[in-house]
């Protein structure tokens, strides 16, 4: 009697070793390594993101960026609601399953730095003009050995 979950009660994590990324200044730069796809994650994206890799549902994220930005509850769970769809289809984040989110924090860590910044949704960019030189990244082929080596004769 499994009912179908929304992204309202369900912890994601992000899909490493497949996934790599990095926060550069006001944005998070996010890489498929799978498909060789890269992102730019803008807006308020990087609270978002924060609070996504720390395990946080999305109750929790939206509790959160509402301590940092001047906006509703509603806004704010509509923004993040669209892009965990967008990151959950894009194979940047996986749910975690039922175990797994029982042991997640259920409440965000909210910082209170007094004044919030306008709300600016967080707002994800896809590029796909690097693909083939990411797929053809010598370093997915490193093992212990290292890079460069022959590859041993059959």
């Amino acid at each position: 009697m499994g009912t179908k979950r929304g992204v309202v009660d369900k912890s994601y994590r992000v899909n490493r070793p497949i996934v790599v990324d990095e926060i550069l200044g006001d944005e998070v730069i996010i890489v498929n390594l799978d498909n060789g796809y890269y992102f730019s994650l803008g807006g308020s994206g990087v609270e978002f993101w924060r609070a996504l890799d720390q395990g946080f549902p999305l109750p929790a994220i939206v509790k959160q960026l509402q301590s940092e930005f001047e906006a509703s509850a509603e806004k704010l769970r509509a923004a993040c609601s669209a892009l965990l769809e967008q990151l959950e289809q894009e194979a940047i984040i996986l749910p975690l399953d039922e175990q797994a989110q029982a042991a997640e924090p259920g409440v965000g860590n909210v910082t209170e730095s007094g004044e919030r910044k306008a709300f600016e949704p967080p707002a994800l960019q896809k590029y796909t003009d690097l693909q083939n030189l990411l797929l053809l990244d010598p370093i997915h082929e490193v093992d212990e050995l290292g890079w460069p080596h022959a590859a041993p004769e059959d």
